[in-house]
């Protein structure tokens, strides 16, 4: 959907993306709090390669399509954070 939307047309983009937790073993926090893992269709990458080019496609898109007065927020886990900044800033 947001192929078909013209650049600079978006005033908010607000992302839920999958957050790829399929964990194979116990992962914790830096507060020493465990992080559920997630085993639905929806979140399954075959690799983290494959994470990171579906999260750089949608990012530069929401990035086209946002105004440069437009603001972004993405909902997530640590591990996309500077994929986002990277592409985003």
């Amino acid at each position: 959907m947001l192929k078909e939307l013209p650049s600079k047309s978006v005033d908010l983009v607000f992302a839920d993306p999958a957050y790829n937790m399929q964990l194979k073993k116990e992962l914790y926090r830096p507060n020493n709090t465990k992080v559920d893992g997630v085993n639905d269709d929806w979140d399954k990458f075959s690799s983290f390669e494959d994470y990171d080019n579906f999260c750089i496609s949608w990012l530069k898109e929401c990035k086209r399509v946002l105004k440069d007065t437009g603001t972004i927020w993405v909902i997530d886990s640590y591990h996309i954070i500077f994929i986002a900044l990277g592409i985003l800033c």
